[in-house]
């Protein structure tokens, strides 16, 4: 469908010989370098073409020359989530894999040094990295096929973001409005009512997976970035499937009828796409060649041709791996694809001082360790934060400051978050071993040491952000938006396992230390102060009118109406509101005390934010669906469990009363 992209070379002002529809040579897309045309929806880009456009329509108009139009648009979107999001990820400063350098020095392998950097990065290194890795140069099918792997895998995934159709322009009103979820005739996904978007999403969701299975047997960096790109592309509703909670009645929707629980009901509305295969198959990818390479650096066999750039762009690829296998083993439960032991490795093989944080650091943080050195020694231990000492000598940085110290506290704050996820897959494999108490509790309390040198280095500058969301630089937003809704994720996912612990029979943990947990109510205290930060982060970052980050004009449009639009990696947001939002609902509406009406409208935060994720993603609509509903009914629940409460008590004391009466020989009158 996208093979259409230019066979015609120019040379535009004697750099980069690039396509006339911005394909360069060796097949990456381009910036082109002309007059940038003002982006509109693109339901309105050829004669005649509707948003309510049909799938053939979408064909037809990606095969001509309007492909050049909608190219920009879609790498625009890509360029400000995806690339957006990895330059406060994914920078040698904080990767634990490479040397620190100056930005200023780095290799400007793309047309522009700051247009889709990772992306131009990784066709410049796969172009001269193969005699090092492979023995030879990729053939002339294998560079097209893997060319085409990343192009439409990136194409996919910016076609997830609502353009031109109802969806995109769909508006939240709250329970006590008429429309508190979008109805279904404006997302009906059925062949006839499909508009324009929906049926672009739904192509470039088959042509990409279709490239990626042709490139699956290629050893190509590009090949590790697609399935990467790929991995983040939800699966849209008519894709081979139905939706949970809308079409055909299926497996997921009868599952759906059988559970009351609120929180299962989302999990399954949620976990509708399956396990994370093509993130899996990356990361399997890119740790092999990374391990061939350094074979052959150590041989001395190493092309003269990679330069230091390109050997770091090959320690940030793998280091984008290794982050999104810990979050993602630890949403879905599933061991790691890049061990401990694999990951733990260094920038030129040096490992630092196992006492280096506890030695230096004991002046920064405000209160000591109660417990040894955290995970003294390796990668997941101290070296994240032994690296980050010397920025972090003085106080911590508050709000306001310059871009450039918000942006650097929101860069180091990055690699902390993994590290918290990757605390959390420690606990989970020693739930899968049946280990040891004392195991257990060592495990646990590395996670909350990582929880409390959070909460004292960069809590407060999040908190900041918080109060003054408006104030901030429109990518300081975005940044922060996505950054800490993970972090809070994994401070919910921490808080399931230490229920599972405390709760468990026989014990998996230190009784002493599960009952004190158990006495001073931690694990629900800890939740709730965590689901009243997301509900706080989803008010700040949903689209509201007169906003700040929509008159920066620094986003495409489908992305500039809030920061909460730029998330590259949707489930990650949608597990850390749909669960907030549950247990703040169930908090509500517990006991037969009048319900919360502070809990009940942080969970309608969290719902809003679920309905503006459904903008690109159909398991966020799914969800906020469900949590819609679960507050328009609850209200009345509270109200007939008090009512019964109250019928309750009252028949208690009027019995009492009698039986006084006939003890003392009372007479009523």
């Amino acid at each position: 469908m996208f093979e259409g992209l230019g066979t015609e070379e120019s040379s535009i002002g004697g750099g980069l010989p690039i396509a006339h529809d911005g394909v360069s040579t060796n097949g990456a897309l381009c910036e082109l370098p002309r007059k940038r045309r003002r982006l509109e929806p693109i339901g309105r880009v050829s004669d005649g073409c509707t948003a309510s456009s049909s799938l053939s329509m979408a064909h037809k108009l990606l095969s001509s020359t309007n492909n050049v139009f909608l190219t920009e648009g879609l790498l625009k979107i890509y360029h400000d989530t995806f690339e957006n999001a990895l330059s406060c990820w994914l920078i040698e400063k904080t990767c634990p894999y490479s040397k620190e350098s100056d930005p200023s020095d780095m290799h400007q392998s793309g047309p522009n040094c700051t247009w889709n950097r990772i992306y131009h990065r990784v066709f410049r290194l796969d172009r001269l990295a193969s005699p090092a890795v492979r023995g030879r140069k990729l053939s002339w099918s294998e560079e097209k096929a893997a060319s085409k792997a990343i192009n439409l895998a990136v194409f996919s995934f910016a076609t997830q973001w609502a353009q031109s159709s109802k969806r995109s322009k769909a508006m939240y009103t709250n329970r006590e409005g008429t429309t508190n979820n979008i109805s279904e005739g404006d997302i009906d996904s059925s062949e006839t009512n499909e508009d324009f978007d929906r049926a672009l999403q739904i192509a470039a969701w088959h042509e990409a997976r279709s490239a990626l299975r042709n490139a699956s047997e290629i050893e190509s960096f590009r090949v590790v970035l697609a399935h990467i790109v790929f991995s983040l592309t939800q699966k849209p509703c008519g894709a081979g499937t139905e939706s949970p909670s809308l079409g055909t009645r299926g497996s997921h929707e009868e599952d759906l009828d059988q559970r009351e629980d609120l929180l299962s009901k989302l999990e399954i509305a949620i976990d509708g796409e399956g396990p994370p295969i093509h993130l899996e198959q990356g990361l399997r990818l890119i740790h092999s060649l990374r391990s061939r390479m350094a074979i052959s650096e150590a041989a001395e066999t190493a092309t003269r041709r990679l330069d230091a750039a390109d050997k770091d762009t090959v320690d940030l690829l793998f280091w984008l791996g290794v982050m999104f296998d810990t979050l993602s083993s630890a949403m879905h439960k599933r061991p790691l694809v890049v061990s401990d032991e694999d990951s733990d490795v260094y920038a030129h093989g040096e490992r630092p001082d196992d006492g280096v944080l506890d030695g230096n650091c004991r002046g920064y943080f405000e209160d000591e360790p109660t417990m040894p050195p955290v995970g003294a020694g390796g990668l997941w231990g101290n070296y994240i934060f032994a690296r980050q000492h010397t920025r972090l000598q003085d106080s911590p940085v508050r709000w306001p400051c310059t871009y450039d110290q918000a942006a650097s506290v929101l860069r180091d704050a990055a690699p902390v978050k993994v590290l918290l996820f990757r605390k959390l897959t420690r606990i989970q494999t020693l739930l899968g071993r049946g280990a040891r108490a004392y195991a257990m509790e060592k495990a646990i309390a590395e996670a909350m040491e990582v929880y409390r040198r959070w909460g004292a280095v960069f809590a407060p500058f999040m908190q900041d952000c918080i109060d003054n969301h408006d104030d901030l630089p429109a990518q300081i937003q975005s940044w922060y938006i996505c950054l800490t809704g993970h972090w809070h994720l994994g401070t919910l996912l921490l808080a399931d396992l230490l229920d599972v612990i405390d709760n468990s029979s026989p014990p998996l943990s230190e009784p002493s230390l599960s009952e004190e947990r158990k006495t001073t109510n931690f694990v629900a205290t800890f939740r709730r102060k965590n689901c009243c930060a997301l509900s706080d982060l989803a008010r700040c970052a949903c689209p509201r009118e007169d906003t700040s980050f929509s008159k920066s004009h620094e986003f495409h449009f489908a992305v500039n109406q809030g920061a909460l639009l730029t998330e590259p990696w949707t489930a990650v947001l949608i597990r850390a509101f749909a669960k907030a939002g549950a247990i703040l609902l169930e908090t509500a509406s517990k006991g037969c005390n009048s319900p919360d009406a502070e809990a009940f409208r942080r969970a309608e935060d969290c719902s809003e934010a679920l309905f503006y994720l459904g903008r690109k993603s159909d398991q966020a609509l799914a969800a906020a669906r469900i949590l819609g509903d679960a507050l328009q009914q609850r209200p009345r629940g509270v109200e007939k469990n008090a009512r019964n409460c109250n019928n309750l008590l009252e028949t208690e004391l009027w019995s009492e009363f009698d039986d006084l009466n006939g003890v003392h020989g009372w007479i009523t009158v």
